[in-house]
C-alpha cells in the first residue's frame, strides 16, 4: 500500500487551468495564453475546437493554455497576465491592445519581448469563416516557433 502524506489533497477540487480567465489562485503556470474578446463568457464549441487543434499544430497542450475573454474577466491587461501566468506565448484573437505601452499590433507579425511571444490574429469568428486568414495565421505562427 502506498502511504500518502497529505491525502486531502486528492479530494481538493482545484482546476488544472481555467477556460475564461483568472481562479482564486494567486499564480499559475501556463504555457500559452489566448487573449480574445467575445460577447458570451464561454467560446461557442466550434470556435474552442479550432483553438485547440491551432494550439495542438504547435505543439502546445490544451491543458496548459488559459483562454482569457476580456469582455468578462478583470486586469487583463498584459503585465497582470504576466505577472499571473508567466507565459511562454500570447496569441491575441481581434483587435485587441494587451498593452498602452505597445503601440497597436500588427496582424500576423510575429513580437518577441524578452522571453514572450506575442502574436496578433483576426478574431474567432472570422478566421472560422475565411480559411485564407487562418492559413496566414499557422504561416505566422510557424515562423515564430520554428516549426
Amino acid at each position: 500500500m502506498l502511504t500518502l502524506s497529505s491525502p486531502g489533497t486528492l479530494f481538493q477540487n482545484k482546476k488544472i487551468f481555467h477556460v475564461n480567465g483568472y481562479t482564486d489562485e494567486k499564480f499559475l503556470k501556463a504555457s500559452v495564453i489566448l487573449l480574445y474578446e467575445y460577447a458570451e463568457p464561454e467560446l461557442p464549441e466550434q470556435l474552442k475546437t479550432m483553438a485547440v487543434k491551432i494550439l495542438q499544430a504547435c505543439q502546445f497542450k490544451p491543458e496548459e493554455t488559459v483562454f482569457v475573454n476580456i469582455k468578462h474577466e478583470k486586469n487583463t491587461s498584459l503585465g497582470a497576465i504576466l505577472k499571473r501566468y508567466n507565459p511562454e506565448l500570447i496569441l491575441v484573437f481581434g483587435n485587441i491592445n494587451p498593452s498602452r505601452n505597445i503601440a497597436a499590433l500588427k496582424k500576423n507579425i510575429p513580437y518577441t519581448f524578452g522571453n514572450l511571444k506575442l502574436l496578433r490574429a483576426e478574431s474567432f469568428d472570422y478566421l472560422e469563416k475565411n480559411p485564407p486568414e487562418k492559413q496566414a495565421l499557422w504561416l505566422s505562427l510557424k515562423k515564430m516557433l520554428g516549426l
